[in-house]
C-alpha cells in the first residue's frame, strides 16, 4: 500500500485496540477516527475545530456535578490522564498540540487553584435575558427552551474557557486580543463572561466615561464562508461533500429527508464547475440546496425584499412590504435557512465563546463616538443641508417665527391706534366740556388703557415665543444629541459578508447600528437591518422622545409647534429623496463616490446609515478594554523579507531586560503585532525566535550567516530527477481541474535533472501560456507548488528507508533501547506492507517514522511529543528542510508566521505554517505589504 495509506490504516487499527470505557478517558484519548476523516474527506470544515469544541463541551460536563460544583478530584484526574495522553500520532493530529496544552492549562488551575472555583461559582442560570439563554443552549446544542440550570450555565463557560480561540472570517482586531486575554488571563475572561451573563452586556469605563455594549447577538459566520477550490476534492466532488459532518447536520436541521448526496445532486451546483477553477463555501452549498428543496430562485427571495423606497407612501410609520411570488415558501426556506447554518456552525465553533470575542470587537469604536457621527451626518442636522432632518425643522421654525413676526406687527400696528386713541382721550379728559361728558371719555380712557396693555402683554408673549422659537432649533439638535446614545448604538457585527475581503485581509470591520427603544434591557434591543427598519427606528426615537422634549422649560408654551416639529422630521424621513441625500452626505464626508441611485442598488453600498465599515484597530479596544494603559507602539514600513524579519527581531532586543526575562521564562506569552491588514500575537519565546533576539549579532549577520546561508546550502545540495519531478506533477495536478489535467501533463517537458527553482519556474511558464488560467490561478499554483516542494523535499530511494529511520530513531531522546529495538524489527518485519516505491518524500518518511513508532507502542497516544523530535532528527539529519524561523501566531486555525527559505524561488519569504514547520504555504497575498510596492507598516504594541 501506499506510504500515506499505511500510516492512516495503522493509526485506524492501533487506535481501534485501544477503545476506552471511562468517560474521561473516552473524551481525553478517543481518536474519533470516522467523525475526522469525514470532515477531512469533505474539506468544508477542520476535523481540528470539531475535536476542539467536542472535547471542551464535553470534558465540562463531566468535571461538574449536578449542582454545578466542580468536581475537584475529576479534575485531578483529568489532568492525570492528559499527561499521559497529551499528544497523538495520528494523521493532522500534531495540530492539536497547543490546544491539549492550553487544555491542560486551564484543567490544572481549576484542579489546584481556589481561585478559579469561586470565580466559577460565581456565575448562575440567566433568569431574564432571553439573547444569553439562547446562546448557552446553542453552545450546549441543547433544544429550544430547554431550562437552564446552573450547571448547564457553567458547563457552557467552562467550555469555552477549554476551547482553544481562533479567528474565522474577519475581526483579527478583537481575535488577538481575546487569545492573549483567553490564554493568558483566564480569571479575567471568567469575570467577563460573569458579567455578560448575569447583565446582557458588557461594561468599561474608558477616560472617565462608561461604555456599555450588548453581547453580540450574533456569533459570526463560522466556517460557513470559507472557500476552497472544487477541483481539489477528486474526480467524485459530490461523494467527498456528502460525507461532511456539517453538511448533514444543516440538512437535517433543515428538516430535509433525502441523503446529504442525493441533495448535493439535485441542486445541480458541479454543473461545469469541474472543468475551471471554481471556489466554493458551505454557505453556498446550503443556500442551493435548501432553494431546490423549496422549489425557490434566487429571484423569488428579491421579489420579496421590501418595497423600493421611492414607491413608499410617505404617510406610512411601519412599511410591510406585501408578500409577492411564493409567500409562505420563502418564509419556510427563511427558517430552515438559519437553522441549517447555525446547526453547521455549531459542530465547530463555541458560540458563547465567538459572541465574547464579538463583544469584544465593539470595543474598538468606543472612543470614535461614532453612533452620533455617523447619524448626524446621515440625518443632515445642518441647516444647508438639502432634504434633512435639519432643513426640514428649520423651515418650519423658520414659519413660525414669521408667523410671531406678524402677529407682533400686528400687536405694534394696534398699540400704534390704541395709544394714539389713549392720548387723546387723555387731552379731552384735561379740558371736560360738560360733567356728563366728563364720565363717558373716562370710562372711555380706561377702557383704551386695558386693552393697550392687554396688547402690550400680548405682543410681549409674542416677543418671548419668537425669542423662544430662534433658540428652538439648537436647543433641539442638542436634547437629539444627548438622547441618541440612550435610543442608538453601533455593534460589531461578524456577518456583515458584504464588506469582507480575503482571508488573509481582514482588518476593516462592519459596525451596526441597533436601536435600544430606550430601554436599558439588551435582550429588547433590535438591530437595523435595512432601510426599512432605519426609517422605522427613527420615528419611532422622535415620537418617543417627544413628551420628554415637551417636558424641558425651552418647551414651555410652545406643545403645537412642538408637535407640528415632531410630525414634519417623521415626514422627512419617509421621503426617498431623505435616504439618498443620506448617501450623499455619507460618501462626501468619507471621501467616497457615490453609486449612481443607490437606493435601488443597497447592495452596491458599503457605507449605510445602519451599517458601515471602520477601522477596527487594536490600539482603540485596548485601551477601552483595559482603561487606557500606556502603549507604545513601534511600526515600520519594509521593502523586503529580510528587513520584516529584522524588525521583529529588532524590536524584542530593544526590549528592556525585565521584559526579555518574562519571555525566557513564559515561552507562551505573546505581543499584540500587526501588519497592514492583520492583528496578530508575537511569539517571542518560539525557539528560533529567541535564539535570534538573545544573540549579540548584528541582526542582518545573523540572519545571513547563522540561518539563511545554511538553508541556502542545504537547498543548494538537491537536484530533482525525473521520477522526483514526475511525483510533484502529478501531486500538483489532483489541484487542478479535471479538463486540463491531460493539457497540463502533455505540455510540460522535463529533462533529467532541474534544481527545485529551475522545475518551479519550468512549470509556472509552461502554465502561463495556458488562455484558461488567469493570474489568480497561476498564482495559487505557483504557492501550491511551492508548499509541495517545502513538504516534500528532500527524497530518497526506497532501499533507504531502512538507513533513514535508523538515522531518525537511534538517538532520539526520550527514545528508550527497547522501543528502538521494537521499531527497528516492526520495521524489518511489515517492510513488505508498504507499496513498492521508487522514492519517498519527507514528509511520507515522516508518516512512516510516526506508524512503525505507533506499532511500537501499541498506542496512538503518548505524553512525548514525538512528532517534534522526528522532525528535530529529520532536521538534524538533512531529511527535511531546515527549521523555519516562527515569530507569532496567525490567529487562524493550524497557522503561525514564520520566514523560511522558500525552495521554489530560493529566497527568503514570510510564510504561514504550522507549529512545527514542516507544513505551510508562502503569503504571496501579502507580498505587496513587505517588498517595498505599498508603504504601508508593521509593528507591535507595548502595553506597560
Amino acid at each position: 500500500m501506499r506510504a500515506s495509506e499505511f500510516f492512516e490504516e495503522t493509526f485506524s487499527h492501533i487506535a481501534s485496540e485501544n477503545q476506552k470505557e471511562d468517560p474521561l478517558q473516552v473524551i481525553l484519548c478517543e481518536e474519533n477516527i470516522e467523525m475526522c476523516r469525514r470532515f477531512d474527506l469533505s474539506k468544508l470544515q477542520e476535523g481540528w475545530s470539531w475535536r476542539n469544541v467536542h472535547c471542551a463541551r464535553e470534558l465540562a460536563s463531566l468535571l461538574l456535578n449536578e449542582k454545578g460544583e466542580l468536581k475537584k478530584e475529576e479534575c485531578k484526574r483529568a489532568l492525570h490522564i492528559l499527561h499521559n495522553n497529551l499528544y497523538s500520532l495520528g494523521p493532522d493530529r500534531h495540530h492539536d498540540a497547543d490546544r491539549m496544552k492550553h487544555l491542560v492549562k486551564m484543567v490544572h488551575f481549576f484542579a489546584h487553584d481556589k481561585e478559579y472555583e469561586a470565580a466559577l461559582k460565581k456565575i448562575t442560570y440567566p433568569e431574564g435575558h432571553v439573547g444569553v439563554q439562547y446562546l448557552l443552549r446553542e453552545t450546549l446544542h441543547l433544544p429550544e427552551n430547554t431550562p437552564l440550570t446552573n450547571k448547564l450555565t457553567r458547563q457552557a463557560v467552562l467550555s469555552a474557557l477549554f476551547t482553544s480561540l481562533r479567528q474565522n472570517v474577519g475581526s483579527c482586531f478583537a481575535t488577538a486580543p481575546a487569545i492573549m486575554i483567553q490564554q493568558e488571563m483566564p480569571l479575567q475572561f471568567l469575570e467577563d463572561i460573569q458579567h455578560i451573563i448575569a447583565t446582557g452586556r458588557f461594561k468599561r469605563t474608558f477616560e472617565g466615561i462608561e461604555y456599555a455594549f450588548p453581547l453580540s447577538p450574533s456569533w459570526g459566520a463560522g466556517e460557513l464562508l470559507r472557500p476552497f477550490p472544487l477541483s481539489s476534492l477528486g474526480k467524485q466532488p459530490i461523494e467527498a461533500l456528502a460525507l461532511s459532518p456539517g453538511l448533514q447536520a444543516a440538512f437535517r436541521a433543515a428538516g430535509l429527508k433525502e441523503s446529504c448526496e442525493t441533495l448535493l445532486k439535485k441542486s445541480g451546483f458541479e454543473k461545469d464547475s469541474l472543468t475551471q477553477f471554481v471556489n466554493i463555501s458551505a454557505h453556498s452549498l446550503i443556500r442551493q440546496v435548501l432553494l431546490q428543496a423549496y422549489q425557490l430562485t434566487e429571484e423569488d427571495l428579491q421579489k420579496q425584499q421590501d418595497q423600493p423606497l421611492s414607491h413608499m407612501p410617505p404617510n406610512l410609520l411601519l412599511i410591510t412590504a406585501a408578500p409577492l411570488g411564493k409567500p409562505r415558501s420563502i418564509e419556510s426556506f427563511s427558517k430552515a435557512y438559519e437553522r441549517a447554518k447555525r446547526a453547521f456552525k455549531a459542530l465547530t465553533d463555541n458560540p458563547l465563546l465567538k459572541a465574547w470575542e464579538f463583544t469584544l470587537a465593539s470595543l474598538s469604536e468606543a472612543k470614535a463616538d461614532f453612533t452620533k457621527w455617523n447619524l448626524y451626518m446621515s440625518l443632515g442636522v445642518q441647516v444647508e443641508e438639502p432634504h434633512g432632518i435639519g432643513e426640514a425643522l428649520f423651515q418650519i421654525i423658520q414659519q413660525e417665527i414669521d408667523e410671531v413676526n406678524d402677529e407682533i406687527r400686528e400687536y405694534e400696528s394696534r398699540y400704534d391706534h390704541l395709544y394714539a386713541q389713549a392720548k387723546s382721550l387723555e387731552g379731552r379728559l384735561m379740558r371736560p366740556s360738560v360733567d356728563k361728558e366728563f364720565e363717558w371719555i373716562r370710562l372711555e380712557y380706561q377702557m383704551r388703557k386695558r386693552e393697550l396693555d392687554r396688547t402690550i402683554s400680548e405682543r410681549d408673549q409674542a416677543v418671548d415665543k419668537g425669542r423662544a422659537l430662534q433658540q428652538l432649533y439648537s436647543l433641539m439638535i442638542q436634547f437629539y444629541r444627548e438622547k441618541i446614545p440612550d435610543y442608538f448604538q453601533e455593534i460589531y457585527d461578524p456577518e456583515m459578508h458584504e464588506i469582507s475581503m480575503s482571508a488573509y485581509d481582514d482588518s476593516p470591520a462592519g459596525f451596526r447600528l441597533l436601536y435600544k427603544h430606550g430601554r436599558s434591557n439588551p435582550s429588547l434591543w433590535t438591530l437595523i437591518y435595512s432601510a426599512t427598519d432605519y426609517i422605522q427606528a427613527l420615528a419611532s426615537f422622535f415620537i418617543a422622545t417627544e413628551g420628554e422634549l415637551a417636558q424641558k422649560p425651552i418647551a414651555e408654551g410652545l406643545e403645537r409647534e412642538l408637535t407640528r416639529l415632531i410630525t414634519a422630521a417623521i415626514t422627512t424621513i419617509k421621503r426617498p429623496d431623505f435616504l439618498e441625500s443620506s448617501f450623499q452626505r455619507l460618501a462626501k464626508a468619507y471621501h467616497e463616490p457615490l453609486i449612481h441611485k443607490p437606493l435601488d442598488h443597497l447592495e452596491k453600498v458599503s457605507r449605510k446609515p445602519w451599517a458601515y465599515i471602520s477601522g477596527g484597530t487594536v490600539k482603540t479596544l485596548i485601551n477601552c478594554y483595559w482603561g487606557n494603559p500606556k502603549i507604545r507602539e513601534e511600526k515600520k514600513w519594509v521593502e523586503s523579507p529580510t528587513e520584516l524579519l529584522a524588525f521583529f527581531i529588532d524590536m524584542m532586543k530593544e526590549q528592556s531586560s525585565e521584559q526579555r526575562q518574562k519571555f525566557q521564562k513564559e515561552s507562551e506569552r505573546t505581543v499584540l503585532a500587526f501588519s497592514p491588514t492583520h492583528a496578530f500575537l508575537c511569539r517571542p519565546g518560539e525557539k528560533l525566535f529567541r535564539k535570534a533576539w538573545e544573540d549579540p549579532l548584528y541582526t542582518y549577520t545573523w540572519i545571513r550567516d547563522e540561518w539563511l546561508v545554511p538553508q541556502q546550502k542545504f537547498l543548494d545540495g538537491i537536484l530533482l530527477d525525473q521520477w522526483m519531478m514526475e511525483w510533484m506533477v502529478e501531486k500538483l495536478l489532483e489541484l487542478v481541474p479535471q479538463g486540463y489535467r491531460q493539457v497540463i501533463k502533455r505540455g510540460v517537458d522535463l529533462p533529467l535533472f532541474l534544481h527545485p527553482v529551475e522545475f518551479r519556474e519550468k512549470i509556472l511558464k509552461a502554465l502561463s501560456y495556458e488562455k484558461w488560467i488567469d493570474k489568480g490561478g497561476l498564482r495559487f499554483i505557483a504557492d501550491e507548488l511551492d508548499s509541495l516542494l517545502y513538504e516534500s523535499l528532500p527524497f530518497f530511494p526506497e532501499q533507504a528507508l531502512g538507513e533513514k529511520l535508523e538515522m531518525i530513531f537511534s538517538t532520539m531522546s526520550d527514545m528508550t533501547p527497547s522501543l528502538y529495538e521494537r521499531i527497528r524489527q516492526l520495521a524489518e518485519e511489515r517492510r513488505g506492507e508498504l507499496e513498492k516505491h521508487r522514492l519517498f518524500s519527507s514528509q511520507e518518511l515522516r508518516n512512516i517514522a510516526k506508524s512503525y513508532l505507533m506499532l511500537a507502542l501499541g498506542n496512538t497516544r503518548s505524553k512525548v511529543f514525538f512528532h517534534e523530535r522526528i522532525v528535530e532528527r529529520m532536521r538534524e539529519r538533512g531529511l527535511a528542510m531546515p527549521a523555519p524561523l516562527i515569530f507569532a501566531d496567525t490567529n487562524w486555525v493550524r497557522y503561525r508566521f514564520g520566514f523560511a527559505l522558500n525552495p521554489g524561488t530560493g529566497r527568503l519569504d514570510l510564510w504561514r505554517l504550522d507549529s512545527s514547520g514542516v507544513e505551510g504555504k508562502p503569503m504571496s497575498i501579502w507580498r505587496s505589504y513587505f517588498d517595498g510596492t505599498l508603504q504601508q507598516e508593521w509593528g507591535i504594541l507595548r502595553m506597560n
